[in-house]
């Protein structure tokens, strides 16, 4: 037996289904972004492992690992945060995403 824990009409029911196949195929369109971004540059990198991470520290500390450095020290997390704010390529849709969930992350903190 089915168990819901609210009511749900059946027309609730089938937009709740269509609205989580969206997210679903949203989701799916993000990894395939994420998994296919062949990064050539060095903000590109950094882009391509925030995606990873989704975390400032732990970008830096991997780029770090890495070997990157900018202007001959470590990469620190703000190094990190202002190349994701940077205006991205028109044509890298990894760095418009990123950028534009980073912008709705830190602004839902304040």
């Amino acid at each position: 037996m089915i168990s819901m824990k609210n009511f749900r009409t059946l027309s609730q029911a089938k937009k709740d289904i269509e609205t989580l196949q969206k997210k679903i195929e949203q989701n799916q369109q993000y990894i395939a972004l994420i998994e296919n971004y062949n990064p050539q540059t060095f903000t590109q990198h950094v882009i391509h492992e925030y995606a990873h991470e989704g975390n400032l520290i732990r970008t830096a500390e991997n780029l770090n690992r890495l070997g990157h450095q900018i202007d001959g020290r470590n990469i620190e997390k703000q190094d990190i945060s202002t190349i994701i704010q940077s205006r991205p390529d028109p044509d890298d849709l990894l760095h418009k995403e990123v950028r534009r969930l980073y912008l709705k992350k830190i602004r839902s903190r304040s």
